[in-house]
């Protein structure tokens, strides 16, 4: 092989290394900006009650004798604490 593709490979290699360096802390700073720009705002995300089902069935299936019971959930509102939080 020629050294001038030897060459033309390294710098191509040194690029692609210089722009991933550059797209990864491009990333870290739009993250940043929209937990900046989004904290303490209510979320956008809707939950229908069918939603709120589906998780409370993916909760029963996963929960032991020790769990939150459905009257103190209720009570504490935790519907709304999910929604609030998620």
């Amino acid at each position: 092989m020629k050294p001038e593709y030897i060459v033309f490979v390294i710098i191509i290699l040194m690029l692609l290394v210089i722009k991933s360096i550059f797209d990864k802390r491009n990333d870290r700073k739009k993250l940043i900006d929209k937990l900046l720009d989004e904290w303490g705002k209510d979320s956008a995300t809707e939950y229908h009650p069918g939603k709120l089902e589906s998780i409370k069935a993916y909760y029963n299936s996963y929960s032991k004798e020790n769990d939150v019971d459905d009257i103190t959930w209720n009570d504490l509102d935790m519907d709304e604490m999910f929604m609030l939080l998620n």
